[in-house]
């Protein structure tokens, strides 16, 4: 799903480092601590597996600013309005395989509601996601999750 030397030029042109960042579904990515390296500082990470949590934390001691955090991104525990961007590099794509079920699609919708809510308004999210090019069938299902009311 491609790390900051594949990512950093689309980040570079949509985020500030002074950003509040939140990257879901995180996993064993390096990406978090790409960023921090590349002068992002206040990038907080979630993932539902707390063993990937805490490898992430031990990994990153020396980034005392990045911030590891068992969270799921169908119903965060953050407040509203937290984050001036969220980055996904394949979240989505794990929640929407070709022959999702109504129970995965109203996961991604509950994602997309929660990016909505934890969003400061007028900003947005970036996805490395691929199923809007790849799986065709589904963009008329994206048509229908929610827009920050700013738009």
């Amino acid at each position: 799903y491609g790390d900051y030397e594949v990512l950093g030029v689309v980040l570079e042109k949509y985020l500030r480092p002074s950003d509040s960042i939140l990257q879901i579904g995180c996993g064993n990515s390096q990406l978090a601590a790409q960023m921090y390296d590349n002068g992002f500082r206040s990038i907080h990470s979630i993932d539902t597996d707390s063993v990937v949590i805490e490898e992430q934390r031990a990994r990153n001691k020396q980034r005392p600013e990045l911030v590891f955090l068992k969270d799921d991104a169908t119903a965060m525990s953050f407040g509203d309005d937290s984050f001036s961007a969220v980055v996904d590099k394949g979240t989505l794509d794990a929640l929407l395989p070709p022959n999702a079920t109504p129970q995965q699609l109203d996961s991604v919708r509950k994602v997309f509601l929660e990016v909505e809510r934890v969003l400061k308004v007028g900003l947005g999210m970036l996805s490395g996601t691929g199923f809007c090019y790849e799986f065709t069938k589904w963009e008329t299902a994206l048509l229908d999750f929610p827009c920050p009311s700013s738009y």
